[in-house]
């Protein structure tokens, strides 16, 4: 099941971040069930850009050498810097995070309290549900898995809650974001 599960999150994240690495522009199908995004991707191949790719291969490549001749250095870090240097020494066409997102922000935003409704609890709390369920249950794998190496018990229920703690006292209003 640990498997299976973390293979499910590797195949979820891969499709949602080859349309950055191959420089890809969907229209629709960036969100929305696998199969549906798959299709999406395999429809907008024409709109790679090949700049992209090479900026996404010239960083792989970085990751691998990098492992294979100084395994203790950071590769990927070394893989990002690199990348980024061509890309900027190059003037490629790339995506950058400002021309996806926009500028960032200069300050750190006043803290306020959100702005509740009774339709914007209903609405963010079946993607809440989703959230706090799938970070609990990979919370738990992990536990698992270092209760496996080290040999001790860890207490799921104080791992849970505090996981809570944490996410309700980071968390910030989407109309503020």
């Amino acid at each position: 099941m640990t498997v299976g599960f973390t293979a499910g999150i590797a195949l979820l994240i891969f499709a949602s971040q080859i349309t950055a690495l191959i420089g890809e522009h969907l229209v629709g199908g960036e969100a929305g069930a696998f199969a549906l995004k798959l299709a999406a991707i395999a429809t907008g191949l024409a709109t790679a850009t090949p700049a992209a790719m090479a900026i996404g291969a010239l960083t792989i490549a970085v990751i691998f050498l990098v492992r294979h001749f100084r395994p203790q250095w950071p590769s990927f870090l070394i893989a990002v810097l690199v990348a980024s240097l061509v890309g900027v020494a190059d003037a490629l066409p790339v995506d950058t995070v400002a021309s996806k997102f926009g500028a960032l922000p200069h300050m750190l935003p006043a803290p306020r309290f959100p702005v509740f409704s009774l339709a914007r609890v209903l609405a963010l709390l079946p993607d809440a549900a989703a959230f706090a369920l799938l970070g609990g249950i990979e919370s738990l794998l992990s536990a698992v898995v270092a209760d496996a190496m080290s040999g001790s018990h860890r207490r799921s229920n104080v791992e849970l809650v505090a996981q809570g703690a944490a996410n309700i006292a980071s968390s910030r209003s989407a109309a503020s974001a």
